[in-house]
């Protein structure tokens, strides 16, 4: 895991904490021993042990772990049925491929939902120019989202994912938390997939979809964190672990930003309506998407 703490010159309680590494570097830095925001003798809480089940969907911080790890297979097959559900409508309004039941290779969700017709077959007119697609999913959400909003947005992004793929592009997929309080901005940043790797389905579903993944292990990943900015990051962040910030932060964008992306940004707010359903979670992520395609000249392969 790679950290930057940048202290505001003027004010060395203040500042940008950057945290940016692969999958595996988020989980063993929330498997470390546990600090509970503990700085010079003083405990300020441990929300990644403490939070109820009702607020984030596992009993206990070891199983939130074990479904990291391990995988989740009711929620996987959950996540699988819905996204299929995604694909079919993406296709219904960007058709570029087909399905049979053999073909050039399998599409993943199609695969898990049990349809038999699983196997990708490109329609003549795919476009020819390949890209390299880097896609950043915010994994904050506001308490008062429903676990049914942050399940149906994140079917809806594999949803979209998996078509950009067995269209012939290749996804980079980066998980990400922004959050400010006390004049400390927090990002932390992820990478699930690799451009050019297979997309693990489980691994995604959990990241982008469970609870946990926020409010135990990113909790967690955060309070390794309470010592930094002479112990005010503690001071500010505990107990609410601070507000979903928005947008790329010009700090994010100069120290962070490798290039132009596509960002699903955290559920600040409400954000029951737009996730609804899996129906409209995927004309909220198509209207993201086809935002991007006006501002964003993507990396052809």
């Amino acid at each position: 895991m790679q950290i930057r703490e940048i202290q505001n010159p003027k004010n060395p309680k203040r500042g940008v904490l950057f945290e940016s590494g692969r999958w595996d570097d988020f989980l063993t830095t929330a498997k470390l021993p546990d600090k509970g925001w503990a700085y010079e003798g003083r405990e300020f809480g441990k929300g990644s042990r403490t939070v109820s089940e009702d607020f984030s969907g596992t009993k206990s911080f070891e199983e939130a772990v074990d479904l990291a790890e391990n995988g989740w297979p009711e929620g996987r097959a959950e996540f699988a049925d819905i996204s299929a559900k995604s694909v079919q409508q993406i296709e219904s309004i960007l058709p570029t491929i087909g399905y049979d039941v053999a073909g050039m290779y399998p599409s993943v969700p199609r695969f898990l939902a049990g349809d038999q017709e699983s196997m990708v077959t490109h329609n003549p007119e795919l476009n020819s120019r390949r890209h390299i697609v880097p896609i950043y999913v915010s994994i904050s959400a506001s308490a008062n989202n429903k676990r049914s909003t942050i399940k149906n947005r994140g079917a809806a992004i594999a949803g979209l994912i998996d078509y950009l793929e067995t269209s012939g592009h290749s996804v980079q997929l980066i998980v990400f938390e922004h959050s400010t309080s006390g004049g400390i901005l927090y990002w932390g940043e992820y990478e699930l997939k690799a451009a050019g790797e297979p997309l693990d389905l489980d691994m995604m579903a959990f990241a982008i979809t469970h609870p946990s993944c926020l409010r135990r292990l990113h909790f967690a990943v955060m309070e390794q964190n309470g010592f930094r900015f002479k112990g005010n990051f503690a001071r500010c962040f505990h107990g609410t672990y601070g507000t979903p910030g928005n947008g790329w932060p010009e700090k994010v964008k100069s120290e962070l930003a490798d290039g132009p992306t596509l960002m699903f940004d955290g559920l600040r707010g409400n954000y029951n309506s737009a996730f609804c359903n899996i129906e409209q979670a995927t004309k909220t992520v198509l209207a993201e998407w086809e935002k991007a395609q006006e501002e964003i000249n993507w990396d052809v392969l």
